[in-house]
């Protein structure tokens, strides 16, 4: 399962950055033009700030959130230079000042916690009424305007952030219903939404490779419960599933079908290439040595699936070959 919410917003904060640097490079080339050096310098400061947050973000060696934390005071004490640096300017305050206000405002209530993002905006408002408000030149119709779009735009960022929680709840309910809670595998409905979905797929070839469906089931499990306990039993179930993980493909799909079975989807996949998958997996759980825990085998059934097959079918055959690998001793495959 995909988070998409997470995704869609640090989407939306990367295109904040992008859009913050171009805002900024273009006051630098102003502010050079203009004989204003030491703001052009603030700026370039400002642009170097981004790129960087920019950059970790889209490494993933930022979390969104703190990038946010690290976004906003940034910006408010950018801000908070520019206005000390025009108190003594009789001149009104420049517009751009109170677009970054409200830019600042809007990027705290979407991402920091409520009473934080508050004093924040209290204070810096405060500061900035106090500049503005003293000057000999005062614009109160702008003053009137940025304070009603401060309050809209507070509003509409903790809105936004209502909206992506609730989301995010949702996906992870929704994760919830497609995972096996015991070996963090995907469930059996999560198994069926994806057969569904290669049922559907068109072949990408005149002569496709088949899907390869196996059946994998732990043998004399129900002797492990007896001897050992469930809980024993419940560890066994993890270790086994940990190592078939590992032993997939990324593109493969694994999952914990029912009681100590495991359905595995190979995608496109010869019979061979799916025999030697199979055979190095039983390898695998056979010479694994896990500490406190018994050796297990496990047997395996093989079913190639094509259209215009079913995967219920295939999956009727793949049972009936893992039950010819239990009769001929187990620990071993059938196709």
């Amino acid at each position: 399962m995909t988070r998409s919410a997470p995704r869609t917003t640090e989407s939306a904060l990367a295109t904040m950055f992008v859009l913050t640097i171009l805002y900024q490079a273009y006051f630098v080339w102003l502010d050079f033009r203009i004989d204003k050096p030491i703001n052009a310098w603030l700026n370039v400061g400002g642009i170097v700030f981004m790129s960087g947050l920019l950059i970790s973000l889209r490494l993933r060696r930022l979390r969104m959130s703190r990038a946010a934390y690290y976004t906003v005071p940034f910006v408010a004490f950018w801000q908070a230079v520019f206005l000390l640096m025009g108190l003594a300017s009789p001149a009104a305050t420049p517009i751009t000042t109170y677009t970054t206000h409200v830019i600042t405002v809007l990027i705290a209530f979407a991402f920091m916690p409520l009473r934080l993002a508050g004093v924040l905006t209290a204070v810096y408002w405060a500061a900035l009424a106090a500049v503005t408000l003293t000057r000999s030149a005062v614009d109160l119709s702008t003053f009137g305007d940025v304070a009603y779009i401060t309050l809209l735009a507070g509003f509409l960022g903790t809105h936004g952030r209502q909206l992506y929680e609730e989301r995010r709840r949702a996906e992870t309910l929704e994760d919830l219903a497609h995972l096996d809670v015991l070996t963090e595998l995907p469930n059996r409905r999560a198994m069926l939404l994806a057969l569904r979905a290669r049922e559907g797929a068109a072949p990408g070839a005149e002569d496709p490779k088949p899907d390869i469906l196996v059946l994998l089931d732990i043998d004399h499990f129900k002797a492990v419960n007896d001897g050992h306990g469930h809980e024993t039993g419940d560890a066994v179930l993890r270790h086994v599933a940990g190592l078939l993980r590992a032993g997939t493909r990324h593109r493969d799909v694994l999952c914990r079908w029912g009681g100590e079975e495991y359905l595995l989807l190979l995608v496109e996949t010869s019979l061979d290439e799916a025999t030697f998958i199979v055979e190095r997996l039983l390898a695998d759980v056979r010479h694994a040595r896990p500490m406190g825990l018994p050796p297990v085998t496990l047997s395996a059934g093989l079913s190639v699936w094509l259209p215009p097959q079913t995967a219920e079918a295939a999956i009727a055959h793949a049972d009936a070959r893992l039950y010819e690998a239990k009769r001929a001793g187990r620990d071993r495959w059938a196709a």
